[in-house]
């Protein structure tokens, strides 16, 4: 336990060197998808998670892997079982951290209704105009989305955390052998490209997406009204629990086997 305790304590330690740009990066990212929650939709703070989720364990580990680091473990009397456990609580409780504030943040956006003044009509609204008869609040729409998006973030962050124990290379961590932007790296910049995109597209009338989600929100609401939205929350979170148990799992046996 104390030599878990130790690599986290080292870990951070990294985290707030002054070397470490992709921290600020990870701050700018995760404050300027909050100020599109509060302007745009509170949808969007939910799901800042995702996406800062994507750039956790590159903005934790990269450095290391980038100066050889990583073998500087197979020099201590340190277990490879502690290093995962230490590594997985580190990237957990970041994630945590970063969902409670867009949680907040989702909140605080509710509250203001300063989007609803900035572009109107959001999609929010517009999956509540095309579901009259089931009486979905605001609230109850941007809960089921909060889940979903928490959920998928902490999930995201333990699949790459053990992408990075098998082959860090392949989350284009190692920014000393190559300049170019790896082929997952472009992919994932692709993705939120295309999402913001989407995003822009619906505000401005070309491409209404409200209709599209009405169905996955009608479905969703249905397991939400079950209890007062116990039973979906308490299926997500069994679902978010197990896989992330599961990453953990593959991660220790992995890299367990792993040659050094």
């Amino acid at each position: 336990m104390e030599n878990i305790k130790r690599i986290i304590r080292s870990d951070l330690v990294t985290l707030n060197s002054g070397s470490n740009k992709m921290k600020w990066a990870y701050i700018a990212l995760l404050v300027f998808l909050q100020l599109f929650g509060l302007t745009i939709s509170p949808l969007l703070s939910g799901y800042s998670s995702i996406f800062v989720a994507m750039m956790s364990v590159t903005m934790l580990f990269g450095k290391e892997v980038k100066n050889h680091g990583e073998k500087m473990y197979c020099l201590l009397p340190v277990k490879r079982s502690d290093i995962v456990k230490a590594r997985f609580i580190t990237v957990m409780s970041l994630n945590i951290i970063t969902t409670v504030i867009a949680f907040f943040s989702m909140l605080l956006s509710l509250k203001l209704e300063l989007y609803l003044k900035l572009v109107g009509e959001d999609i929010i609204s517009l999956m509540m105009k095309r579901t009259p008869d089931m009486n979905i609040s605001r609230f109850r729409i941007c809960l089921i989305a909060f889940l979903l998006f928490s959920g998928a973030a902490l999930i995201t962050a333990a699949s790459m955390l053990r992408t990075y124990f098998k082959n860090p290379n392949l989350l284009g961590a190692d920014f000393g052998k190559s300049e170019k932007m790896s082929k997952r790296d472009a992919v994932g910049v692709t993705v939120i490209i295309v999402i913001l995109l989407l995003i822009f597209a619906n505000i401005s009338g070309v491409i209404p997406l409200g209709a599209a989600l009405v169905i996955v929100v009608q479905l969703l609401s249905q397991l939400a009204s079950a209890g007062g939205g116990v039973l979906l929350a308490a299926v997500l979170l069994v679902i978010t629990l197990l896989e992330i148990a599961f990453q953990f799992i593959c991660t220790l046996i992995e890299y367990g086997d792993k040659e050094l």
